[in-house]
């Protein structure tokens, strides 16, 4: 089916269906399933949904795993499971919204709790790993290592005016942005900024953000990576969006390295 997975893991509704082998690891899965469960692929073979299959990881990955998942199907990429650094395009899998519909119909059934609280830790639009990493470090709770501020909007619509006499506007997009302290985060990607026409571009674009009224800071990769200038980006963050950061757990130190583990790591 060209899927590039060994073994496959597959769903089967009763323990005599289950036949084991190196290719194939199968679930037992045998509750009655809401509608959007599944996509009919051929005759007896069904795909789980975007909002399914959630529900399907809850069970076995640990919570930040799984919001990082969530990030992604809401998100417009998909990561290489080889490299955290790479990935393509595509349009978001599922929304939110869906993903909440989905669990509420699914009351009782095992890793709903835990679904249904990765959502709170989910920022939809995410378009790329780095921006999820981002997010992430900054707004998940101490508990799980970050620094927890409020959630931005992802690749936020600033409508710039370039006429207005006319009504000509054009429209960018923000990586990390919290319209209403008109503040942003514009991750700078070593792999997408390079070169004399692109610096010129980002000049343009952040002065056409900060003539819109937005303060704009860039994000190195160099700060991402490095713990003291990611927490001094945090600092810097909490200034500008109106909050204090308050570390008080005895081992965030820990926890921090932990999550910064799980999204950086190669």
């Amino acid at each position: 089916m060209g899927i590039p997975a060994s073994p496959l893991e597959i769903l089967v509704a009763r323990p005599e269906d289950r036949r084991p082998s190196s290719a194939i690891k199968p679930h037992i899965w045998s509750e009655q399933k809401p509608r959007r469960s599944f996509v009919k692929v051929s005759e007896g073979i069904y795909l789980s949904t975007p909002e399914a299959c959630f529900l399907q990881l809850a069970r076995d990955l640990p919570l930040v795993s799984l919001v990082k998942t969530g990030f992604e199907l809401t998100g417009s990429y998909s990561s290489c499971a080889a490299d955290n650094s790479t990935f393509t395009k595509l349009e978001p899998r599922t929304t939110l919204r869906k993903l909440e519909h989905y669990l509420g119909l699914c009351k009782g059934e095992r890793g709903v709790s835990k679904a249904q609280k990765a959502l709170g830790f989910i920022a939809e639009n995410s378009a790329s790993p780095m921006e999820t990493a981002l997010t992430m470090l900054l707004t998940l709770p101490s508990s799980m290592g970050g620094f927890a501020l409020p959630s931005p909007q992802l690749n936020y619509p600033v409508r710039i005016i370039e006429n207005d006499y006319l009504g000509l506007f054009r429209e960018l997009r923000c990586d990390l942005c919290w319209p209403e302290f008109k503040f942003v985060l514009e991750y700078d990607s070593d792999s997408f900024h390079s070169g004399s026409d692109k610096i010129n571009s980002d000049s343009k674009r952040r002065a056409d953000l900060e003539r819109a009224g937005y303060r704009v800071i860039s994000v190195t990769k160099k700060q991402v990576f490095n713990m003291m200038l990611f927490e001094d980006l945090a600092n810097i963050t909490a200034r500008h969006i109106d909050k204090r950061l308050r570390i008080t757990r005895s081992d965030f130190r820990q926890r921090q390295w932990e999550l910064r583990k799980e999204l950086l790591s190669r």
